[in-house]
């Protein structure tokens, strides 16, 4: 009996005749309304550029200090951002972000660009050996109620002592 083959062909819209990825932020959500935010951001291929773990606590380098210095600066630059839980690990950030209304509020997006951009821009400037870089995008949870906020402040507070089964650390990476 012969195969029937079938051809799937998704439709992906074209920015300047290039084909993009889609976005992964929620659809119709405006990420600068009021709420909470779980957020993840990673260095590039995983990398260990923030510190190692001894014993359960982060242990910063100098870039892993400026990150964290730089994540608790963030409600001194967006009027509309405050900081709960956060942490800083060897080549990631869990934080919660915390938006509130005012007048010309700052999205979420653009807080952690900001963000991304200043950590960047130092190290490439004190370290420009290290050859710093973000992943391009980075995670996002919407927090809806105060059982999630809870699991994720939990989450975030016990990271650090469970790096060794982290899906972050590269010792766990697939080779």
């Amino acid at each position: 009996m012969p195969r029937l083959y079938v051809i799937v062909i998704f439709y992906m819209p074209l920015f300047k005749n290039k084909y993009r990825i889609e976005s992964i932020r929620l659809p119709k959500w405006d990420y600068a309304s009021e709420g909470m935010y779980f957020v993840t951001v990673c260095t590039k291929h995983r990398s260990s550029f923030f510190g190692h773990i001894e014993n359960g606590q982060m242990k910063f380098s100098a870039l892993g200090q400026t990150a964290y210095d730089y994540w608790r600066q963030i409600p001194f630059h967006f009027d509309n951002a405050a900081l709960d839980e956060f942490v800083v690990m060897p080549n990631h950030l869990h934080g919660i972000i915390v938006l509130e209304n005012i007048l010309k509020p700052v999205s979420l997006s653009v807080i952690i660009g900001s963000f991304k951009s200043a950590v960047t821009k130092m190290a490439n400037h004190k370290f420009p050996h290290l050859r710093f870089a973000w992943l391009p995008r980075f995670h996002d949870h919407i927090i809806r109620d105060d059982k999630d906020l809870n699991r994720i402040r939990q989450y975030i507070q016990n990271n650090s002592l469970k790096w060794d089964i982290d899906k972050e650390n590269p010792k766990n990476l697939p080779t």
